[in-house]
């Protein structure tokens, strides 16, 4: 039968005794304990946010395909057209009427600077 080492007698008697346990090797226990845990919940918080993660991608991914082949307003509009033709009664072109670019050129309201301008009131005639 092989002898032990000292470090296994330790072991051994610190097992059966463990309030006699010096205190730094109670706080080294203590950290390697701690350590096994916090590592057992960093897996599962991991575990957990690649889940959301990969759901989250997914939904992204979905909206992207959507945009990409979502039709254009004027695909639309054709559409429309196409199927009011489809209903019948007068044939309906696809040209539809452009707006003419010009547009109406907005006057300018000119205001005073007189702080006594009363503006426009002073035109009546107030007979008392």
């Amino acid at each position: 039968m092989a002898e032990k080492s000292v470090k296994e007698l330790e072991d051994e008697y610190y097992k059966k005794n463990p309030g006699k346990r010096p205190l730094m090797r109670r706080l080294a226990d203590n950290r390697k304990a701690q350590a096994k845990e916090k590592a057992k919940y960093n897996e599962i918080y991991r575990e957990e946010f690649n889940k959301q993660r990969a759901a989250s991608l997914k939904i992204r991914a979905k909206a992207e395909a959507r945009a990409k082949y979502q039709p254009t307003r004027k695909q639309k509009m054709d559409g429309f057209v196409n199927a009011l033709g489809n209903l019948g009664g007068a044939p309906i072109t696809n040209k539809r009427k452009t707006q003419s670019k010009s547009k109406k050129k907005k006057t300018k309201k000119h205001t005073s600077n007189d702080p006594f301008d009363l503006g426009g009131l002073d035109n009546f005639d107030f007979d008392f």
